[in-house]
């Protein structure tokens, strides 16, 4: 299992969420490669390669520093000259996308392909979202996520607060 040495910091609501153990380079180049495929997801007022300088700068320092979202929004701030808003907000939607990665990475090296579908269960839930809560799908074959038709897993898409729950066994 490649993911074994990463421990995850599953926040309290309202607390960041962080990677805070070090993990070893292969790791880290796998993650980079499918976080970096990422890209293709527009970021109001960035241009693509701004879009992949933030993702090369933040992944290292989630993956190897066991950086916090206050600690990145302060160095999005900084390197891209965005208000603590705009950067409050990449930081908790870049950090959800790796931990989104990890879960999936996780769960399908160690032979688990299928989770449950559950959303925030707010108000704020998309429509879209709300129609997949509790239904059960597999890594490898996502549901559809939009009115786009666009498909992904729990936390794939901007602002998405959905998470896959893995079924360990049938």
């Amino acid at each position: 299992d490649v993911i074994e040495n990463v421990k995850i910091a599953i926040p309290e609501r309202g607390q960041s969420f962080a990677i805070i153990k070090r993990v070893d380079s292969e790791v880290i180049k796998q993650f980079k490669d499918e976080y970096l495929k990422t890209t293709a997801l527009p970021i109001n007022n960035m241009e693509q390669r701004a879009i992949e300088r933030l993702r090369k700068k933040l992944l290292p320092l989630v993956m190897e520093e066991g950086y916090t979202q206050a600690d990145l929004s302060e160095v999005i701030q900084n390197e891209f000259g965005m208000t603590k808003r705009h950067a409050d907000f990449l930081a908790r939607q870049e950090t959800k996308l790796i931990k989104s990665k990890i879960i999936k990475d996780r769960a399908i090296n160690t032979g688990h392909t299928r989770y449950v579908w559950q959303t925030a269960g707010d108000q704020r839930v998309r429509d879209t979202h709300r129609a997949l809560n509790g239904k059960i799908f597999d890594f490898n074959n996502p549901p559809i996520i939009d009115e786009l038709g666009n498909r992904g897993n729990p936390g794939s898409s901007y602002n998405c607060r959905c998470v896959a729950r893995i079924i360990l066994s049938e």
